[in-house]
């Protein structure tokens, strides 16, 4: 099942310093199907939700019920259907609302990687060899910790380890 996912930064118009991350995830036809008329592209429709999503829904309601500081808060979330219009009729549209949270996005939150694939994430990382292989085996995200020199990711442990402890 193919979909495409976008987030956005948004706020509050009364309150405009009150920041939220919206992440969209909608359906999207298959690539064979793409230049078909809506009729045909419809019947790709599911009735599954994707992968996870009540699962982030659920754990970031808990979170916000705890008082967690350290996370964003659950504003509302979405589970619905595109209209007729929509790239795959009837696929699925679901939504995620989030309080933003200051600094910066360390990982984006994906696991794996395709070396040699379309995308070369070792380009943008400069990940050795060595890295390569480990971040196989253990699926280690992607994003800018890596990209970091050692040094600059130990004294992000250590922050964290004196924030949470």
């Amino acid at each position: 099942m193919s979909y495409a996912r976008a987030e956005f930064k948004c706020c509050n118009t009364s309150y405009p310093y009150q920041e939220a991350l919206i992440t969209i995830y909608l359906q999207l036809p298959a690539e064979e199907s793409m230049g078909l008329p809506p009729s045909m592209r419809r019947r790709e429709t599911t009735d599954r939700k994707l992968s996870g999503f009540d699962q982030w829904v659920e754990a970031y309601r808990r979170l916000t019920l705890h008082d967690c500081d350290f996370v964003p808060q659950f504003l509302g979330s979405s589970h619905g259907r595109q209209d007729d219009d929509g790239l795959v009729p009837g696929g699925f549209l679901s939504y995620i609302v989030v309080t933003s949270v200051p600094g910066d996005v360390l990982g984006i939150g994906t696991c794996g990687f395709d070396f040699g694939g379309r995308f070369n994430p070792r380009a943008v990382l400069y990940l050795s060899q060595e890295d390569q292989k480990r971040c196989r085996k253990l699926l280690i995200p992607d994003g800018i910790f890596w990209a970091l020199s050692a040094e600059e990711r130990a004294v992000i442990r250590q922050q964290f380890q004196s924030a949470f402890t």
